[in-house]
């Protein structure tokens, strides 16, 4: 099997089709939420397909935690410009929403301070926690997403340094040299992190699945989205095998486009709704 699938190189898609993929759907979400009733059959389809975005963005952002030269800097990125946003949209609105490139800075703070395997690591427990607790009504900050992201990026975290210490395991099981894990972790590894960042995906979902079940019963959730529509973002794990783990074309003036895209086009957005 594994070598049927090294002659049909499935592992096509870098980092940055999978962000435009998202970004897409991201767009497509948006003009759902912003341009039609949400009792409407139109509203739903929008933002069912909106839900691919989530999980892409997370998996693409635990890339960066791993491979960043300094991911608190990214995670601080990410926290004040998803903070900005919020207060702008706030100011013209009065509503407070909370969104997901906040939801993403805490993950990747939370990531990068397991990293750390020190002492400061334990300074990620209160961060998952503030995060998860964003999701209930009861708790006063709001970040979109929250607790689904987090847990998430904790799961593709899991499956990026489970499947190396797996094969690392299996290598010296087996006997081999350094140099042949080595060269057995180039040939399968970024194969064996895609099927578990897949599986990964099902397993936050289902526990998703669960706990929406728990909490009809308990507490009110502040999503306003139901679990239903939530559950669609599971599709995106699909994507997920076929990730070559490239980063593919990059510069700066394209990684500066990709930070302002949110707020400019959630700003258009929400003017041409608010004109018509």
């Amino acid at each position: 099997m594994e070598n049927t699938a090294k002659k049909l190189n499935l592992k096509v898609l870098n980092s940055l089709v999978l962000k435009i993929i998202a970004v897409v759907a991201m767009t497509i979400d948006h003009i759902g939420f912003f341009f039609f009733p949400i009792d409407s059959t139109s509203y739903e389809v929008l933002r069912i397909i909106g839900r691919l975005a989530l999980p892409l963005f997370c998996f693409l952002s635990t890339q960066g935690a791993i491979h960043s030269h300094n991911n608190f800097i990214y995670a601080l990125k990410l926290i004040v410009l998803g903070v900005a946003i919020d207060l702008v949209y706030y100011l013209f609105s009065k509503q407070y929403i909370g969104n997901a490139l906040t939801s993403l800075g805490f993950g990747v703070l939370a990531l990068s301070l397991i990293l750390r395997k020190n002492k400061l690591s334990f300074l990620a427990i209160p961060v998952i926690v503030v995060s998860i607790l964003t999701d209930f009504s009861f708790f006063p900050i709001r970040i979109d997403g929250g607790a689904i992201a987090m847990l998430l990026m904790l799961a593709y975290l899991f499956a990026e340094k489970g499947a190396d210490m797996y094969l690392t395991y299996l290598g010296k099981k087996t006997e081999f040299s350094d140099e042949g894990i080595v060269l057995m972790k180039k040939d399968i590894l970024r194969q064996k992190q895609n099927i578990l960042a897949f599986v990964m995906t099902f397993v936050v979902y289902i526990l998703f699945m669960f706990a929406d079940m728990w909490q009809l019963n308990q507490y009110p959730v502040a999503n306003i989205l139901p679990f239903k529509v939530e559950s669609y973002g599971v599709i995106a794990s699909v994507l997920l095998l076929f990730y070559n783990g490239k980063r593919g074309y990059n510069n700066k003036i394209l990684n500066i486009s990709f930070y302002a895209y949110y707020p400019l086009h959630v700003a258009l957005l929400y003017l041409i709704a608010s004109l018509l």
